[in-house]
């Protein structure tokens, strides 16, 4: 049965946070207990500040251990767990810049590092939030997107289709790029 890719971030988040209770032995009861705390708000931090509407900060860790999951867990918990806490390290690196120059900025950060492990183009992404509310996205009948062959959503302002979104790879469609089923 293979691991499930949530996996590694489950191990990420229980490392980031659970990592003074290894050092218990040279540290005192007090001292472990506020540097997980510290730990555990920290990470609360990195996680409001990186998610946004387009990827949320869950979704980034997913989405880098996806792509770089080679299939084994023993071999890809080797370097994919390093690999992670630096993820993660740089994400603080974008929160500090979010309290500096607003939140916003830490999210644009934070989409734009997950974006370079995908391979879509940051143009064609629409925010899922936009997607989910909008009474203007109707399913267009035997529409498919030509990436992943699923059935897409059509936005209709007035008139004729605007474009075409396939929630599946998350991509937003010119109708000259969809076919017809």
């Amino acid at each position: 049965m293979p691991i499930p890719i949530q996996f590694y971030g489950v191990i990420l988040i229980a490392v980031i946070t659970l990592w003074p209770l290894f050092l218990s032995g040279s540290w005192s009861p007090v001292s472990v207990i506020s540097s997980t705390a510290i730990s555990v708000g920290l990470l609360i931090l990195v996680w409001k500040y990186c998610s946004s509407s387009y990827v949320s900060f869950w979704t980034g860790i997913h989405v880098i251990s996806a792509r770089l999951s080679s299939g084994f867990f023993n071999i890809t918990i080797l370097y994919l767990l390093p690999f992670l806490v630096i993820v993660y390290f740089i994400s603080i690196f974008f929160t500090l810049s979010g309290l500096i120059s607003g939140r916003s900025r830490s999210q644009e950060l934070w989409s734009n590092f997950i974006l370079k492990f995908t391979d879509v183009n940051p143009d064609t992404i629409a925010p899922t939030d936009v997607i989910d509310n909008d009474p203007e996205y109707q399913p267009a009948s035997n529409t498919f997107c030509p990436y992943c062959n699923n059935s897409v959503e059509a936005h209709i302002t007035n008139g004729p289709v605007d474009y075409y979104w396939c929630s599946h790879c998350r991509k937003k469609l010119q109708p000259n790029d969809t076919y017809k089923g």
